[in-house]
């Protein structure tokens, strides 16, 4: 299941000898991952067994905002700004047997794994 939502919006003006315009974009994305996935030992393939649940959640947010103003054939200012941020949020649970842990006595070890990282960059910069 994912999502995802854009928009961009800009104008520009010419009013006697100067320019004007502006720009915006804007981005959002939101994805689930969801995997299953079973290890086997080579010694032991039939009791020592790992299954595993995991979820990933993405999330990635863009903006850019854009401004010029020109006037005469040589002044211009310009002015710039970025943002990027993603993130991923992820939960796995293992349920596994071992030697510890035989498939036969009903059993099992439960791991859970929960990780998040972010990204992000706001710039600007100006000309």
């Amino acid at each position: 299941r994912s999502r995802a939502h854009s928009a961009i919006a800009g104008s520009s003006t010419s009013p006697a000898n100067w320019k004007l315009g502006v720009l915006g974009v804007a981005d959002y994305k939101n994805q689930w991952r969801n995997r299953n996935r079973i290890n086997r030992s080579t010694a032991d393939p039939e009791d020592t067994v790992a299954r595993t649940q995991r979820s990933v959640n993405s999330v990635a947010v863009t903006g850019s905002f854009n401004a010029g103003l020109e006037f005469t054939s040589d002044h211009a200012v310009n002015l710039t700004s970025l943002y990027l941020r993603n993130t991923d949020d992820e939960a796995s649970l293992t349920l596994r047997n071992n030697f510890n842990f035989p498939r036969d006595s009903n059993t099992q070890l439960r791991e859970y794994r929960l990780r998040f990282e972010e990204r992000e960059i706001d710039g600007r910069g100006d000309g």
